[in-house]
């Protein structure tokens, strides 16, 4: 590119420039390389990682909220199923009504409730494991209810 031709107003002030510079009074006022990037690029690029950033990690706070609340789930259930693999075919008077066991979760209490039903020797058995942060998990079963 061609440089433009200096004019008397120039030339006493000490202007001149070139393609990617511009000299006042013999300091340099402005310079840019044709391969970088201004100030207002980086900005912006910033400005949209930073955005980015925030997305993902909010994405995986979430994910992880929802794989802690299905861990809990799947321990529920679980403890659930070996304590009615535990609980006697038929239910009396004597049968244990509660308990604690110790797991993963921490301490959990399971208790077991029996209402008749309209078939005659079956009742229903609701068993009810409670955790310490107070959520319940319930499995219902019919079992024949013996008396003493």
């Amino acid at each position: 590119m061609k440089k433009p031709p200096y004019n008397d107003m120039q030339r006493r002030c000490g202007i001149s420039w070139s393609r990617h510079s511009c000299t006042v009074a013999g300091r340099a006022t402005h310079h840019t390389s044709p391969a970088g990037l201004s100030l207002i690029e980086l900005l912006i690029a910033s400005v949209l990682v930073a955005a980015a950033g925030a997305l993902l990690v909010s994405g995986l706070v979430t994910a992880n909220r929802g794989a802690d609340r299905r861990i809990t789930q799947i321990l529920s259930t679980q403890l659930l199923a070996s304590q009615l693999a535990l609980l006697d075919d038929q239910i009396g008077p004597k049968t244990p009504t509660h308990g604690t066991l110790s797991s993963p979760l921490g301490e959990c209490t399971w208790t077991l409730e029996w209402t008749q039903t309209s078939l005659t020797p079956l009742v229903q058995a609701t068993l009810s494991l409670e955790q310490k942060d107070h959520q319940t998990s319930h499995v219902v079963t019919y079992r024949t209810f013996v008396q003493p």
